[in-house]
């Protein structure tokens, strides 16, 4: 039976937790995009309407739309993978299953113990990141 602040084995890559931060990450930055977009639009009119400008800004909210779904997926595809080693890096999912820190990959939350509130994760990701430091 694991235990907080025991060390995991973790799949190679990057984590779900990490995959999802980048894709709300990507997706904060498409409203703006849109918005400087359309502004341009309106103040420019025509001139920015068939510019080469407008043409970069449509690619780069597409490019944005592309990988922050991208990034999702794969985010999904992680969280699935980690479920069945038995883990998750995600917080507030699978209570079956042990909730480890990505980044130090000690257990904060054992199988079975109720979701963290936000200052119990901040506290114990603390905790055991400061514990595999001191190691």
């Amino acid at each position: 039976m694991k235990r907080v602040g025991d060390q995991n084995e973790m799949l190679a890559g990057r984590s779900a937790a990490e995959f999802f931060r980048l894709s709300r990450r990507l997706a904060l930055l498409i409203a703006p995009a849109i918005v400087i977009t359309a502004v341009l639009m309106l103040v420019l009119g025509d001139s920015f309407a068939g510019s080469v400008a407008f043409g970069i800004a449509v690619v780069v909210v597409l490019a944005l739309v592309v990988v922050a779904g991208l990034a999702q997926s794969k985010a999904k595809f992680k969280e699935a993978r980690e479920f069945y080693a038995g883990y998750t890096t995600l917080r507030g999912v699978h209570p079956a299953v042990d909730q480890v820190d990505p980044r130090s990959g000690r257990v904060i939350r054992v199988a079975g113990e109720p979701f963290l509130t936000r200052d119990e994760h901040d506290s114990r990701t603390a905790l055991v990141r400061q514990a595999r430091s001191d190691a």
